[in-house]
């Protein structure tokens, strides 16, 4: 029963990711059509005299940033260093998107939807990070025990 579960939660990941993917190669092209648009405009501004307002040309500059960009992201901060905390992820994929001239617009909303559904995430990030705390559990009761043992030490 959980095989066939299993499988249908592949096919439809799979087909999220390709969906996600084609979203971004869409907005990927929305943005060079725009930036045509405006060179257009530029165009025919310099031919017939009348200047096109700025504030759309910077509106246009920075696109959106997409949760896979920032998944991208996030897989290239753990390569440099995967032990990084979920804080240092965020300020190191912020400063990444900030550089590459994306817009930050709702950051902490994709950042966090990245997070969780990021392949280091699925296979082991929400696990690691759950291993993790009982690693600290285990540290904590690992030191009353060696206090323990410490303890029966003094006490013989």
């Amino acid at each position: 029963m959980t095989e066939g579960f299993e499988s249908v939660q592949n096919e439809l990941d799979q087909k999220r990711q390709q969906i996600e993917q084609e979203l971004v190669a869409v907005r990927g092209r929305e943005a060079e059509l725009e930036a045509d648009l405006e060179r257009v405009h530029e165009a025919l501004g310099a031919l017939t005299g009348h200047k096109k307002k700025s504030r759309t040309r910077t509106r246009t500059r920075k696109t959106a940033t997409t949760r896979e960009d920032l998944q991208q992201h996030i897989a290239h901060v753990r390569g440099q260093n995967p032990f990084a905390d979920a804080l240092a992820l965020e300020k190191a994929v912020r400063a990444m998107v900030q550089e590459s001239g994306n817009s930050l617009t709702g950051f902490k909303t994709l950042f966090a939807e990245a997070l969780l559904t990021s392949p280091g995430s699925q296979s082991g990030g929400v696990h690691a990070t759950h291993g993790a705390h009982h690693g600290h559990h285990e540290h904590g009761h690992g030191a009353q025990h060696s206090h323990a043992d410490g303890d029966e030490r003094y006490s013989a």
